[in-house]
C-alpha cells in the first residue's frame, strides 16, 4: 500500500438507498486493511450545495405565538427563507403574517393559476419575443421545442411533473375506452354497424399515439428541465426580465409562501381524515416537490443577482442614504413619545461614540428596496417588524388593540435581535441583526474511522469543521491543503459512514444536491 491515498465520498452512490447529503454511506470497491496504527486520516477536501435556508428554517422550523387579551393564544408558523437585506427581512414576514390571517379559497392541488394572478406570476416566463427569435434565427441556432410545450411548461412552472401524470392518467382512461370499442368491433356482426365502430376505433388509435407522443415530448423536456445548471437558469430569467427582475423575485417568493399554506392546509386535512385516503398523501408528496423546485430555482436566481446588483454593502449605503446614527437616533426618539416605544439603554450607548458629520448627502434610491416597500403598503397584517435603518434595529409594531404581546422562536428572535421572551408593543431590538441565522459553521463526523477527538466538553469522531457563508444557492468547494490529521483506528474497513451536523448536534437540512467528500490518508513515519 503506497504511503499516501485519496478516497472520494459522494452522497449519491446506489449503494445504500436511503442515503441522504447530510448522513451516507459508501461501500468501498474492495477492503482497505490499516495495521500498526501508524495511518493518519484527514479532511482534505469537500463539496456541498449551500441549499439550506440560511435567515430562518435552517435547523427547525420557527414560529410567531400571538397572545391576546380576550382571545386564546394563537400560533403562526414562518415558512424557511434567506433574505439578503433587513428591509427584505421586514417585507417577508409581514407577507407571511397577512397571508395567514387571509381566509383562502381551497383550490384543485393539479391548478397551477390562482385568483390573484395579478401578483403571482410563474416564476420564470418561458415566452420568447420575437426580437429574441429573430436574433436566434440570425445565429443559426433553431428552437426544437414546439410552442405547445413552452405553453404547457409557463402554465405549470413548478408542477409539470405532476401535470405530466395528469396527461398519463388521462391516457390510461383513454385506453380502457379503446378496449371497450374494441370489444364492440369484435362482437358486432352487422357489417355496415362493425365498419362505422372500426372508424370510431382507428380514430381512438389515433388520439392515443397522439397522447403518447405528447407525453414523451413532455417527459423529454421535463428532464431537460431538471437537469439545467443553475447558472443557466438564472440566466435565462435575466434575459426574460431584463429591467423588472427585482419585481418578479418578489412574486416568486409570494408564489413560494403561498405553497407552503397551502401545504400546511393539505397537512391538516389529511390528518383530520385520519390518514384514510391514500391520494391525500400523493397531494402532499406533489406539493413537497414542487415547493423544492421553486426554492431551488429562486435559490440560483438570487445568487446571480446578488453578484449583478447588490455589491454595495450595508455600511456604504448607510454612508450614502443616512445621516448618523446619534443625529437619527435623537430625531426618533423626539418623535415618539416614550410611552409609544421602548428604547434600550444599550441603543444609547452605542451612539455615544459617533462621530457628527453635517453635511448632507443626497439620497439614493435601492430598487429592490422601494418595490418591497410599495408592495408592502398593499398589504395589512396584525403583526409588524419595522427596520429602522438609521440604528440597525428591527421594531415591533401590534396593529391590532386586543393583541397583548407575542413571543418568538427562538432563531427568529436571533435574527431579529430581541431578547428571548414576551415582546410588547413597540419594543426595540436589544441586539444586532443576523441574516446569517446564527449558523455559520457544520462539522463533518465519520463513525468508527478515526480516533475520537475532544470537542469543547465532549469526545466525537469529528474529521473537520467546515465555515459556511451568508448566501444560498449555489455549490461550495473547500479545499485543505494541511488537512487535520486524525490517526485511523487499526481494522479492516470496507465501507465509510460521513455525517453532516450544525454545531448544535442536528444534522444539516440539504434542500437538494450532492456532497462529495475527499479523504487523504498517510502513513506516519516512526523513529525508534
Amino acid at each position: 500500500m503506497a504511503n499516501t491515498f485519496f478516497v472520494v465520498l459522494p452522497s449519491n452512490v446506489s449503494d445504500y438507498p436511503d442515503n441522504k447529503p447530510n448522513k451516507y454511506r459508501v461501500h468501498l470497491p474492495k477492503p482497505i486493511e490499516f495495521q500498526g496504527g501508524n495511518w493518519v486520516c484527514g479532511l482534505y477536501s469537500i463539496q456541498y450545495p449551500q441549499s439550506w435556508a440560511a435567515t430562518i428554517g435552517t435547523d427547525v422550523k420557527q414560529w410567531i405565538e400571538i397572545n391576546y387579551k380576550n382571545k386564546k393564544p394563537h400560533r403562526i408558523g414562518i415558512p424557511k427563507t434567506t433574505q439578503l437585506t433587513p428591509n427584505g427581512l421586514s417585507f417577508f414576514l409581514k407577507l407571511v403574517l397577512s397571508n395567514k390571517e387571509k381566509s383562502r379559497k381551497r383550490r384543485d392541488v393539479s391548478i397551477e393559476t390562482f385568483e390573484d394572478e395579478i401578483i403571482i406570476d410563474p416564476e420564470i416566463n418561458l415566452v420568447v419575443d420575437a426580437v429574441k427569435k429573430r436574433r436566434r434565427r440570425d445565429t443559426g441556432v433553431t428552437d426544437t421545442v414546439p410552442l405547445w410545450v413552452k405553453e404547457f411548461f409557463n402554465q405549470y412552472p413548478h408542477n409539470y411533473w405532476d401535470a405530466i401524470r395528469d396527461h398519463e392518467q388521462e391516457l390510461e382512461q383513454h385506453k380502457v375506452k379503446v378496449e371497450e370499442k374494441t370489444k364492440e368491433v369484435l362482437n358486432e356482426e352487422d357489417e355496415t354497424k362493425k365498419e362505422e365502430l372500426q372508424q370510431e376505433l382507428d380514430h381512438l388509435h389515433s388520439l392515443s399515439e397522439g397522447k403518447k407522443k405528447e407525453i414523451r415530448l413532455l417527459t423529454e423536456e421535463a428532464n431537460k428541465r431538471d437537469r439545467r445548471d443553475d447558472r443557466l437558469i438564472a440566466n435565462q430569467f435575466l434575459e426574460q426580465h431584463p429591467n423588472d427582475y427585482h419585481e418578479q423575485v418578489i412574486k416568486m417568493e409570494i408564489n413560494i409562501i403561498i405553497r407552503y399554506i397551502e401545504l400546511e392546509e393539505k397537512i391538516k386535512e389529511s390528518r383530520e381524515e385520519d390518514g384514510k385516503n391514500a391520494r391525500s398523501g400523493d397531494e402532499i408528496q406533489r406539493f413537497i416537490n414542487s415547493i423544492k423546485r421553486m426554492r431551488k430555482n429562486l435559490e440560483a436566481i438570487e445568487s446571480v443577482i446578488i453578484e449583478k446588483d447588490l455589491n454595495i454593502t450595508r455600511d456604504e449605503f448607510h454612508q450614502q442614504n443616512s445621516n448618523t446614527h446619534s443625529e437619527f437616533v435623537q430625531k426618533f426618539f423626539d418623535d415618539h413619545p416614550s410611552e409609544e416605544i421602548i428604547p434600550t439603554k444599550e441603543i444609547f450607548e452605542e451612539q455615544k461614540d459617533e462621530q457628527g458629520n453635517d453635511d448632507l448627502i443626497n439620497k439614493k434610491t435601492v430598487t429592490l428596496i422601494e418595490e418591497k416597500e410599495s408592495q408592502a403598503k398593499d398589504l395589512h397584517s396584525d403583526i409588524e417588524f419595522e427596520y429602522l435603518d438609521s440604528i440597525d434595529r428591527f421594531r415591533v409594531i401590534f396593529n391590532d388593540p386586543e393583541i397583548s404581546n407575542i413571543i418568538i422562536s427562538s432563531q427568529l428572535c436571533y435574527v431579529l435581535g430581541f431578547p428571548m421572551g414576551r415582546l410588547v408593543n413597540g419594543q426595540i431590538g436589544k441586539y444586532g441583526i443576523d441574516l446569517k441565522g446564527g449558523f455559520t459553521s457544520f462539522a463533518v463526523y465519520s463513525k468508527g474511522l478515526t480516533s475520537n477527538v475532544i470537542m469543547g466538553n465532549s469526545v466525537s469522531s469529528l474529521l473537520r469543521i467546515v465555515a459556511v457563508e451568508n448566501r444560498s444557492g449555489g455549490v461550495v468547494e473547500r479545499v485543505y491543503d494541511q488537512p487535520m490529521f486524525i490517526p485511523v483506528l487499526p481494522r479492516e474497513i470496507n465501507e465509510i459512514e460521513i455525517e453532516l451536523r450544525w454545531m448544535n448536534g442536528n444534522l444539516v437540512k440539504f434542500d437538494h444536491g450532492t456532497v462529495i467528500i475527499t479523504l487523504m490518508f498517510n502513513r506516519m513515519l516512526r523513529f525508534n
